[in-house]
């Protein structure tokens, strides 16, 4: 049965990652000295490994830059063991060549110093690419960490005993194929050789008598370019940020510039309140949440340690949070986490759980808290469960703006207490409803009780006290009035703020046999 062996290479670092059947590579797997090379440098060997260690054929599913995928296809269809190969590009926003402009822009910004790579290269022309020469002399790549110097050989004068200095890389510039002869490899030193094939081929790249032949597309200046910067560059970008040291290696601008297929950006929490847990949040840079397809391992387990996708504070103190892609043994991404001893707030008590407000009213809402020495007091937070009727601001002053009913709560840290609020209009008329004449006549030891209806009916200041100007014509009893005497006064029905007067006049009361007597 075929294994599927996934191998993900980010020409940045340089980084192969390599899963066979979903399972990671050990330490003493001969695979170990390939992660790290250029990938157009594998050679068939690469290829029987992957058949030693799976045990069996396999089928790749390759993951990587469109330049490497095409360089991988090369190498892997004419391994006899590996049956079929998938290629998945990754989406990148940048180029390499912008990337070096990033790189060089931060060690300027940051006054870093860096050693400067030189990377020699040498053109092998022929009778026929000698014309080439001076437009491959105007080729210049160069910058603060890195240089390429290029020098120039005539493949025909160059023989087995008379072999040329070593170049890092030699670029065999041919009119076809045929010119590449068996004895190349070891004419130059067995250095890493790319023939560029001016006659176009059924492919952009091949490879021929273990050489990695590219067909030129474009024009051949273009085309070796573009070859050294996706092809040498990264790796030489990779090796200069590898050399900038612990404190540079995994900022999150550099992470941008050796990352593929989107940067890792940490969302989580980095502060840690000591015995609590904060949830680890990873995105990619196109807003995806990839938190599940990391690995993650804290530095300082003393201080913190990792459980799941959470991170829990064990003692005061600060550490690191590596996160790791899958599959990969070099930390991606490094972030600052700091656990502290804190003194919150454990119970706050209002001076009400409950108010009753007329509309246009204002109150100060009072809290104390528990302990009173906590060191998150000054965090608190008033809010109204309904702004149309209660408004509050951040120093606890209620205004009572619309009939209703909602709360108002304080706020510190993770803790809470409320107070309902019932908010009433205030009255506007008393009304008698049962006066029919201007005013009210009675005879002496009579009652009248008067009906009385209150607009609005909820009125909050609801409660109305009945009083007589003059007690010796009336008398009132709750809402009777009894004459007294002869006379005229007035009633006063009032709330305090809100009056209404009522005139009552108080007659000799007639005698009944009297009046039955001469039918009166």
């Amino acid at each position: 049965m075929l294994k599927q062996i996934d191998i993900s290479y980010n020409p940045f670092v340089p980084l192969m990652k390599i899963l066979i059947d979903g399972s990671e590579i050990d330490d003493f797997s001969q695979l170990i000295s390939y992660i790290n090379e250029p990938i157009w440098e594998i050679k068939n060997k690469f290829f029987d490994i992957l058949y030693s260690e799976a045990g069996t054929e396999y089928i790749v599913n390759f993951e990587g830059t469109k330049f490497d995928a095409a360089i991988f296809e090369v190498f892997g269809n004419e391994s006899k063991y590996c049956k079929k190969i998938n290629v998945n590009v990754l989406r990148d926003k940048l180029t390499s060549q912008k990337r070096m402009i990033a790189l060089n822009q931060y060690i300027k910004n940051k006054n870093i110093n860096v050693e400067k790579q030189y990377i020699n290269c040498l053109f092998v022309l022929n009778d026929i690419t000698e014309k080439y020469k001076e437009q491959l002399e105007d080729i210049e790549i160069q910058n603060i960490f890195c240089k390429f110097n290029y020098d120039f050989s005539d493949y025909n004068k160059v023989s087995l005993e008379n072999k040329i200095r070593k170049a890092d890389y030699v670029f065999l510039i041919t009119e076809d194929e045929e010119f590449i002869q068996d004895n190349i490899l070891e004419k130059y030193n067995e250095t890493n050789i790319i023939a560029f094939v001016l006659k176009k081929g059924d492919s952009s790249v091949k490879k021929e008598k273990n050489i990695l032949l590219h067909y030129v597309k474009n024009d051949l200046i273009s085309d070796i370019f573009e070859f050294t910067l996706d092809g040498i560059l990264p790796y030489v970008l990779g090796r200069c940020i590898e050399n900038l040291g612990e404190q540079w290696k995994y900022k999150q601008e550099l992470q941008r510039v050796t990352s593929i297929g989107g940067t890792l950006i940490y969302k989580g929490k980095k502060c840690i309140e000591l015995g609590k847990s904060i949830q680890i949040v990873v995105e990619d840079e196109y807003g995806k949440d990839i938190t599940r397809d990391l690995k993650y391992k804290v530095v300082d387990t003393r201080v913190a340690s990792c459980q799941s996708l959470t991170i829990l504070g064990n003692m005061p103190g600060k550490t690191k949070l590596e996160i790791y892609r899958r599959g990969e043994k070099k930390v991606t991404l490094i972030e600052d986490i700091e656990v502290i001893s804190v003194n919150r707030v454990e119970k706050i008590i209002l001076d009400n759980d409950y108010i009753e407000m007329g509309i246009g009213d204002r109150y100060t809402m009072k809290h104390h808290v528990y302990p009173e020495d906590a060191d998150n007091i000054e965090s608190c937070k008033w809010l109204s469960t309904d702004k149309n009727i209660v408004s509050i601001d951040m120093n606890g002053n209620i205004l009572a703006k619309k009939s209703g009913q909602c709360e108002v709560i304080c706020i510190i840290g993770n803790v809470s207490s409320k107070c309902g609020c019932i908010i009433k209009p205030y009255l506007d008329k008393i009304l008698v409803n049962n006066l029919d004449v201007e005013k009210i006549v009675l005879e002496s030891c009579s009652e009248f009780e008067l009906e009385i209806s209150l607009e609005p009916e909820d009125a909050i200041d609801n409660n109305i006290k009945i009083t007589s100007l003059d007690y010796d014509i009336v008398n009132v009893i709750g809402r009777k009035l009894i004459g007294k005497n002869t006379g005229t006064t007035q009633i006063k029905i009032s709330n305090g703020s809100v009056e209404e007067f009522i005139t009552v006049k108080v007659v000799k009361k007639k005698n009944k046999f009297f009046n039955k007597l001469f039918n009166k």
